[in-house]
């Protein structure tokens, strides 16, 4: 015995049964008159009295139409720039995107259905099932510059030759500090990056790396070890055949192959090293983390966090507030710097850039 097929209801339909229930005939005389759920009658007659003959209309790939609201709709937006972005994006990534954006108490489901309207549902693989992983202890600093991880990424360029990236990231905040691109993997190089990373951000108080010869030779010390002593820095080296002590550079590692080196072919060491800059600063300063709680890298580097959640926070109470269409969503913005060897650090809703030089105009401030 087949399956029998469900009827998929057409406007003029639903438009003849709403108007035989505004006749005043109840909710389950027309049920039985025209063998449609009671659920589905009253769906549409809210949707006609709230959109008329266009709430009546299917909505895109498996979104009902009580869930197309003027929130819903925003929230398709900013996925849509997201896509832009990051066209693998995930539910998870997703949200975190929509968290930064004030849709804090946007359901799963309906993330999901919105992804889907936009042609990126979830592919039916990653449903099959899977042995699961296995469990690692998760460590982390409580502050920026308390610990560094460092490691060194390999891959093809187009199959002409080989080139290495050198990282440093900050344990707290996953902040990339430092990078560079090289055709050799030298412990001079790796000195390099290094050098360029504490100019720029200050001295670590531990730096952690594997034992790799341009970190660490079993003979004596090697140059990146001494340079580390004379500033004063512990090393500590991971377990030999242990990759998840780097597991949190290791995983930037994956985003950045997925999410941009993999996209498509670099025919050029400096298309490669142009690629790889923009997407650091796309990770650092725009990029919502989930491991710290949709906040991006830059968020709690520089110590602005729970600035920027009281913002966000306050975002989605205007958006749960609001009736009407969601207004434009301005990003929190934050300067940092250091003057005289104090920090300062200047947190607002709003700012913007005016005329040719920097001149920054700052609007609803909220920390010095």
């Amino acid at each position: 015995m087949g399956v029998k097929k469900k009827h998929i209801w057409t406007v003029s339909e639903k438009l003849e049964i709403v108007a035989a229930r505004e006749k005043g005939l109840t909710l389950h005389e027309v049920s039985e008159l025209y063998g449609v759920c009671v659920t589905s009658i009253y769906e549409w007659t809210k949707a006609y009295k709230a959109k008329g003959i266009a709430g009546l209309e299917r909505a895109p790939k498996g979104c009902s139409v009580e869930s197309r609201s003027s929130r819903v709709e925003a929230a398709e937006k900013v996925l849509e720039g997201v896509l832009k972005e990051n066209p693998e994006a995930g539910i998870g990534k997703a949200q975190g995107a929509l968290y930064r954006h004030g849709f804090l108490g946007l359901a799963r489901e309906t993330v999901r259905r919105l992804l889907r309207g936009l042609g990126h549902g979830p592919r039916s693989e990653r449903f099959k099932k899977r042995n699961r992983p296995v469990k690692h202890r998760f460590f982390e600093r409580a502050n920026p510059n308390e610990l560094w991880q460092s490691d060194i990424m390999t891959f093809m360029l187009k199959g002409q030759y080989r080139i290495y990236l050198i990282g440093f990231m900050d344990d707290h905040s996953r902040f990339i500090t430092g990078w560079g691109l090289y055709r050799f993997q030298t412990s001079v190089n790796v000195q390099e990056v290094f050098r360029a990373a504490i100019e720029k951000h200050g001295l670590p108080k531990e730096v952690l790396t594997d034992n790799g010869r341009q970190y660490y030779t079993w003979r004596g010390k090697s140059k990146f070890s001494e340079m580390l002593l004379k500033l004063g820095i512990r090393h500590i080296r991971s377990r030999p055949y242990h990759p998840q002590t780097l597991g949190k550079i290791e995983s930037f590692w994956r985003n950045l192959l997925q999410e941009s080196l993999n996209r498509m072919p670099l025919s050029t060491f400096e298309e490669a090293r142009d690629k790889i800059g923009e997407y650091i600063e796309y990770y650092n300063f725009k990029r919502p983390h989930q491991g710290i709680g949709n906040l991006t890298p830059s968020d709690r580097f520089y110590k602005v966090g729970e600035q920027v959640k009281q913002i966000i926070e306050a975002n989605t109470a205007k958006i749960e507030e609001t009736a009407g269409p969601v207004t434009e969503y301005t990003a929190p913005a934050y300067i940092v710097g250091n003057i005289g060897g104090r920090e300062l650090r200047v947190v607002a809703k709003e700012a913007e850039v005016r005329g040719r030089s920097p001149v920054i105009y700052i609007k609803h401030k909220r920390k010095i």
